[in-house]
């Protein structure tokens, strides 16, 4: 059997080291795009719930919350929301989550 040259084997050499580089280069990007978008998404949620929470703490009676919730979330085009009272008691619900019932 004939070896292969030298150019080859380098060739093939460096070929490879190229290939594992670029796979832990982008496994490390990937890792670090990961961590940085649930970073974001945490920071937005709870952006929201603050939101929420003194919208809630605002309203005068519990009557009315419902009504004041739905003029201030009811549109909302990236979250669903559900408030309830510690009963289970559903006191609002964005139309996306019509139907469906939240823990």
């Amino acid at each position: 059997m004939r070896r292969l040259t030298i150019g080859w084997r380098l060739t093939l050499w460096y070929g490879g080291v190229l290939g594992v580089s670029l796979v832990a280069f982008a496994a490390v990007v990937y890792a670090a795009f990961a961590g940085n978008v649930l970073n974001e998404l945490d920071r937005a949620l709870a952006e929201e719930l603050a939101e929420l929470a003194a919208a809630i703490e605002t309203v005068p009676d519990a009557e009315r919350l419902p009504a004041w919730l739905q003029k201030d979330f009811g549109r909302h085009e990236f979250y669903e929301i559900q408030v309830s009272t510690p009963g289970g008691e559903v006191l609002f619900r964005t139309p996306r989550l019509d139907g469906q019932r939240l823990a």
